[in-house]
């Protein structure tokens, strides 16, 4: 069976609030496939990345390498 591979960039930083604590937040980039989530917690994030994996290793791709 052929090896699949993502990409990902992740980005996180934290946001301040009006008058009390802020919070983190991120955004998330599938590096060729042009899709991006902003998230604000590590179960979005990783939700996002799992549905992602999922969904483009049903597509037959010609990007793909053998293993």
């Amino acid at each position: 069976m052929a090896r699949s591979e993502h990409r990902f960039v992740v980005k996180v930083w934290l946001e301040e609030g009006l008058g009390g604590p802020g919070g983190w937040r991120g955004a998330v980039d599938h590096l060729g496939h042009d899709r991006r989530l902003y998230f604000s917690s590590l179960g979005d994030l990783m939700d996002f990345i799992r549905a992602r994996m999922i969904a483009d290793d049903a597509e037959p791709s010609t990007s793909r390498r053998p293993s």
